[in-house]
């Protein structure tokens, strides 16, 4: 266990719309809609779903590369969003925005995702 949290593997099911989360004794399959946001820390990412957590053995880069990026959009090296829980945008330090989300917690959109965060948000909301 790691900080008492079952470390788990991540594999998407034959549906895209789940993921498959291997504990050491149960095999569940998550909605990927309720995925809130990722966080990296080395070769385990946390997922923070509205209720709980899951730590997983997988990089951020091999799951950033199978969600679906209508959904998620990467705003820095270690945090992926799903951009239907972001609530604002705050202008923070040195050309860096912070993300806020719908349940309060914020995180920086770094000057090297912003370009490709403006273009998706520019793509699907109303001026």
């Amino acid at each position: 266990m790691a900080n008492g949290k079952l470390v788990a593997s991540a594999l998407f099911s034959i549906d895209p719309s789940r993921i498959r989360v291997e504990d050491r004794d149960r095999i569940r399959f998550l909605a990927v809609r309720d995925i809130h946001w990722i966080e990296a820390n080395g070769n385990y990412i946390l997922i923070k779903f509205q209720d709980n957590s899951q730590l997983m053995r997988e990089t951020i880069n091999n799951i950033a590369g199978r969600l679906d990026p209508k959904m998620f959009m990467r705003i820095h090296r270690s945090t992926i969003v799903n951009v239907n829980q972001i609530k604002e945008l705050q202008v923070w330090a040195r050309g860096e925005y912070r993300v806020v989300m719908k349940n309060g917690n914020a995180f920086t959109l770094s000057r090297g995702y912003r370009e490709a965060f403006n273009a998706f948000v520019e793509k699907r909301t109303l001026q």
